[in-house]
Order: C-alpha cells, then structure tokens, then sequence
C-alpha cells in the first residue's frame, strides 16, 4: 500500500472468523498480523466495523487491545457501521483508552 502512494491503510475483522461468535481476542488476533504491518510502514492504520461484511463487530474493549500492542500507536480512526450506536460508536467515544483516536 505504501508504494502505492497511501498514508493510511484501513481494516476490519476478517471473514475468516467464526460468524458472529468470534470474541475479542479472536477479533484483536485477526487484526493484530495487519495493524503491526501497516505501522511498520509508516502508515497510519484506520480500522472499521461493520458486521454485516466481515461477520464480527469490532468492539471498544477489543480496538483497545489493538491500540495497546504493536502498531496501535498508528491507529488514528475507526469508523463503526453498527445498528446500535450505543454498544458500538458510544462506546468507543466513552472508552477511555481510545480518547486520542477520531471516532465516527
């Protein structure tokens, strides 16, 4: 992606998981392999929820494990495309270690 000309590489629990019974670290697992890449490149890391596509939602606890290993100092957004917006964008927003990271 970074020869591509891209600053900012944006990511989201893979289809690879168990549909809708994947658990935190099974999510923060999925994603860890491409948070840690893309912050090596110098990128920032965007991540994303939407469980309609990937099949898990990425949760606040879980994007605070992320943001807390290797790479999760790149993560500067997450958009979260929930239908509760309580349990998914409140969430983030009210999280106290993701205050830093825009949350939409």
């Amino acid at each position: 992606m970074k020869e591509s000309g891209f600053d900012v590489g944006f990511i989201r629990p893979g289809t690879d998981l168990p549909k809708f019974q994947a658990t935190d670290k099974d999510v923060v697992d999925n994603m860890r392999p491409l948070v840690k890449l893309i912050g090596e490149a110098g990128m920032a890391v965007g991540c994303y929820s939407i469980s309609g596509v990937s099949g898990n939602v990425l949760t606040a606890n879980a994007l605070a494990k992320l943001v807390k290993g290797p790479g999760g100092d790149r993560i500067a957004a997450c958009k979260m495309t929930e239908l509760c917006y309580e349990r998914s964008t409140l969430a983030c927003l009210k999280h106290k270690d993701l205050k830093h990271i825009k949350i939409v």
